[in-house]
């Protein structure tokens, strides 16, 4: 939608789908499923010339309030989640109790020679 804007034309179903070479049906699904999440709205009807073909195409206005907020969330998040890790990133302290207890030394000479007895 933005770069349909950056070249001046209206943002339509028709010229998204033109701007991104694909159906305008299925751009006008995605559309449908953008703004049952709120994140753009109708603004209204046009009517476009294509040669000699003529069509109403919809009129689309980002939600430019909702996606900022949603931004601000993500960003608070991530800030939380950067926090969260600190130095060590994936890796995690366990308690004792849940570790992995030590394996007796049998068990393992039993298991290779299983995987062993296998191939």
């Amino acid at each position: 939608m933005r770069e349909v804007r950056l070249d001046g034309r209206e943002i339509t179903t028709h010229n998204i789908a033109g701007q991104l070479g694909i159906k305008v049906q299925t751009v006008g699904a995605q559309l449908q499923k953008m703004l049952r999440e709120g994140l753009i709205r109708r603004h209204g009807m046009v009517l476009q010339f294509e040669g000699k073909n003529r069509a109403k195409n919809m009129l689309w206005r980002i939600n430019t309030l909702y996606v900022r907020k949603l931004e601000a969330e993500a960003s608070a998040a991530n800030d939380k989640n950067e926090e969260a890790d600190g130095s060590t990133g994936t890796m995690h302290d366990v308690q004792r109790s849940k570790a992995a207890n030590c394996v007796p030394q049998d068990q393992v000479q039993n298991a290779g020679q299983l995987v062993q007895s296998m191939r």
